[in-house]
C-alpha cells in the first residue's frame, strides 16, 4: 500500500495551512448538517450581520463561522448568564461574551478565539508567563495582527503583555463599542437585544 500523496493543487495548500493554523489556535472543523428552517434563520441572520447573502453553494466558512459563534454566545448568555447580577449560573464553563453583530466586532471576538485557544492549548507546564510569551511568538510568527487600542502596548508586534490584556472583559468592551457603532448606522437593528 502507498503512501498517501498530498496534491499539490495552491486551493488544496492553502487549505492545509489554514487547518494545521486553525487547529493549533484551538479552531476545529467539524461537519454538521442543518434542516432548511434553520438555514433560511441563518441566510436572514447572516444577511442582516453581514450585509450581504449568504451564498450556500460556495460559502464563506469563516464568516459563517462568526454568526453561528454569535447565535452560540446569544444562547450560552441566555441560559447561563444571569444579566442582573452579572454572574454565571453554572459553576464551570466559559466567561460570558457579548455576541458581536458587526463585522469589527466579529474580528475582535476571532481574536480572543485565537489567544485563549492558543494559551489554552499549550500544556506544557510552564508558568501563565511563559504561555503568554510563547503565545506572542505564535501571533507574530503567523502575521496575526494586533488592534490598536490604548489598553495594548504601542508596538506593532505582540507582546506577552498584550497577550494577557486579552481577556473577556476586554474582548466585552470592544465588542460592545463596534455593536453601538453598527447599530448606529444600520437602524435595523438598533432595537435589537442582541
Amino acid at each position: 500500500m502507498s503512501p498517501l500523496i498530498k496534491s499539490q493543487n495552491p486551493d488544496a495548500t492553502c487549505h492545509r495551512k489554514r487547518h494545521a493554523l486553525n487547529d493549533k489556535m484551538g479552531f476545529l472543523q467539524r461537519k454538521f448538517y442543518l434542516g432548511d428552517d434553520t438555514l433560511m434563520k441563518l441566510a436572514l441572520i447572516f444577511k442582516a450581520l453581514m450585509g450581504k447573502k449568504l451564498d450556500l453553494e460556495r460559502m464563506d466558512s469563516e464568516s459563517a463561522a462568526d454568526v453561528i459563534s454569535s447565535c452560540i454566545n446569544l444562547m450560552y448568555n441566555t441560559l447561563f448568564f444571569d444579566c442582573a447580577t452579572q454572574k454565571k449560573t453554572i459553576r464551570k464553563g466559559p466567561p460570558a461574551i457579548t455576541p458581536a453583530i458587526s463585522p469589527k466586532a466579529f474580528k475582535k471576538y476571532r481574536l480572543y478565539q485565537q489567544v485563549r485557544g492558543r494559551f489554552n492549548k499549550l500544556q506544557t507546564g510552564d508558568t501563565d508567563t511563559e504561555k503568554y510569551e510563547s503565545v506572542a511568538n505564535f501571533l507574530n510568527e503567523n502575521g496575526i495582527i494586533k488592534p490598536s487600542y490604548h489598553k495594548l502596548s504601542n508596538d506593532k508586534k505582540w507582546l506577552s503583555s498584550d497577550v494577557e490584556k486579552i481577556t473577556a472583559e476586554l474582548i466585552n468592551e470592544l465588542i460592545a463599542k463596534d455593536n453601538e457603532k453598527f447599530k448606529a448606522k444600520n437602524t435595523s437593528l438598533a432595537n435589537a437585544d442582541v
